[in-house]
């Protein structure tokens, strides 16, 4: 059943006026859906404009600081390059997790950081908290970069199907998982633009908190049965945390919402949570959510700085 809660905007009608009400991007779950487009907007056109050649300059003489854990080299080269792509300087400090507890609790360190000229910190830990704790302890605009719950990979997801299928909203999308394992900001990004919610998970894995959120702009609830779950979806995510083989994607339950698209985070690994056959799709956008997250993070950095 489509969206009948609220009458979600066509982004294809909406006109930007490049700006947000918002100082960081922690979460999704203040942000209204003008401000989602807004970033989506800008995003697109940000790409758009160096396809051309052009080079934007919108973080010209800022230093952007990245607080990474060890590892995460992916993320790491997306947001260099979405620094570089508009003329900033990226500053990348590589920790490990006992130094990122410890930089999260000193407010000295922190202010140390402020110091020597940076003007936004985007932070890519494991710890979901980590984002939070440095907004509290400066005054700078904070990017939560995580892979699990933070918001640029959701908006990136919901980029791509923006340019994919051309249209947001009074669509459906299926979430396969542990909801207290994946991106909370998946749910939040979705719901919030127009997306009813099925949670396909055990019923006791259901987060009460998440899906009231989502029922405040369409339908959501919590299906056990794969097949079932994804009869009619426009699109679905799939988590990289594994539920055993009752909840990995497969061609017979994919054959519910065939055509839809599919939507996980790199990296994939076939078997958790997916087959190999669905990773060849031509409807597995995984590859295109992640070229998409540079875009994402170079619009969100354009107008959290303007902020």
């Amino acid at each position: 059943m489509k969206n009948c809660y609220n009458l979600t905007m066509d982004i294809n009608k909406y006109s930007p006026i490049g700006k947000i009400g918002k100082n960081h991007l922690i979460s999704l779950s203040a942000y209204s859906e003008e401000e989602i487009f807004e970033i989506l907007s800008l995003a697109e056109n940000i790409a758009k404009a160096i396809s051309v050649g052009e080079k934007p300059s919108f973080l010209k003489n800022k230093k952007i600081a990245l607080i990474a854990k060890n590892g995460q080299l992916s993320q790491r080269i997306a947001f260099e390059s979405a620094v570089s792509a508009l003329s900033g300087k990226a500053v990348v400090c590589s920790m490990s997790g006992s130094e990122i507890e410890s930089l999260v609790a000193d407010p000295l360190s922190v202010a140390a950081i402020v110091g020597y000229g940076v003007n936004a910190l985007v932070v890519q830990t494991s710890e979901p908290n980590d984002a939070l704790s440095l907004e509290k302890l400066s005054n700078l605009p904070v990017i939560n970069a995580n892979g699990k719950c933070g918001p640029c990979e959701a908006l990136s997801a919901l980029l791509t199907f923006w340019r994919k299928r051309g249209r947001l909203g009074n669509a459906t999308i299926a979430m396969i998982g542990d909801p207290n394992a994946y991106a909370d900001s998946f749910a939040y990004a979705f719901a919030i633009c127009g997306f009813d919610i099925r949670f396909i998970c055990p019923k006791e894995l259901a987060s009460e908190k998440l899906i009231n959120f989502c029922r405040q702009f369409g339908e959501a609830d919590v299906c056990e049965d794969m097949c079932s779950g994804l009869k009619g979806v426009d699109a679905v995510f799939v988590s990289d945390d594994s539920l055993g083989e009752k909840f990995v994607l497969n061609e017979n339950a994919y054959a519910a919402c065939y055509g839809a698209a599919i939507f996980h985070a790199l990296p994939v690994s076939a078997g958790v949570g997916i087959t190999e056959t669905l990773i060849d799709n031509p409807n597995f956008y995984a590859l295109d959510e992640a070229l998409a997250l540079p875009e994402i993070e170079m619009a969100a950095l354009t107008l959290l700085m303007k902020k």
